[in-house]
């Protein structure tokens, strides 16, 4: 006779705990769907508007500024942290270039804190959903030696449905942490990423700028 488990067989065998790790890996997958999005966005409106400011500056004629080429309007005009970046500390042409270095590091923080948004509820989820299914398993077997001490070993059904609780929320906990912190694990390449093409733009900016009379 086939033995069919469904969904709902294997929520109802790990016990309440099951509910709460669901929870988890429901809010989990949001953030890491809205998070692959995010950050996929923003790396194709990077390298486009990189590329815009290299040919700008490779452009530029002597005597020229850095604001005489629009690139606080083009910032303005384009999405994404870089444009961000560039459109908010080349808004004032009346800055120093500190001021204006200043200004980029500000905005360029001020962009890799609103993108790491959600990233520490999959760095939480992660290291909390072994634990829950840790738990699971001792109160598992909590329940296998409860009806060991109240029904002896005369009725191995209630030793079991105890141990089978035990097991599948060790399993579903490892089944939720892995991929979340392998999700984790490549945000944060990709924001470390960011983080470089943040810095390398505003360091060719800021050498236009130094170079200028």
């Amino acid at each position: 006779m086939e033995y069919k488990v469904t969904f709902l067989d294997i929520m109802h065998q790990g016990g309440p705990l099951m509910w709460v790790l669901l929870g988890f890996s429901v809010i989990a997958l949001a953030i890491i769907a809205e998070k692959s999005l995010t950050l996929a966005i923003a790396r194709s409106r990077d390298r486009k508007f990189a590329a815009r400011v290299r040919k700008a500056l490779a452009e530029k004629e002597s005597g020229a500024t850095v604001w005489d080429l629009g690139l606080q309007e083009l910032g303005a005009q384009e999405k994404g942290p870089l444009a961000a970046v560039a459109a908010d500390s080349l808004s004032r042409p009346n800055l120093s270039r500190d001021e204006v270095d200043e200004a980029m590091t500000s905005a360029a923080h001020r962009e890799l804190k609103r993108l790491r948004r959600g990233l520490g509820v999959l760095s939480t989820t992660a290291n909390l959903a072994p634990l829950l299914g840790f738990l699971g398993t001792v109160t598992g077997m909590m329940i296998s030696f409860g009806a060991i001490s109240t029904a002896g070993l005369q009725d191995p059904g209630l030793v079991a449905n105890g141990i089978k609780e035990a097991l599948t929320t060790t399993a579903a906990g490892l089944t939720v942490a892995i991929p979340v912190q392998l999700a984790y694990n490549i945000f944060l390449g990709q924001l470390e990423d960011l983080a470089d093409r943040l810095e390398n733009t505003g360091e060719l900016l800021l050498r236009t700028i130094r170079s200028e009379p």
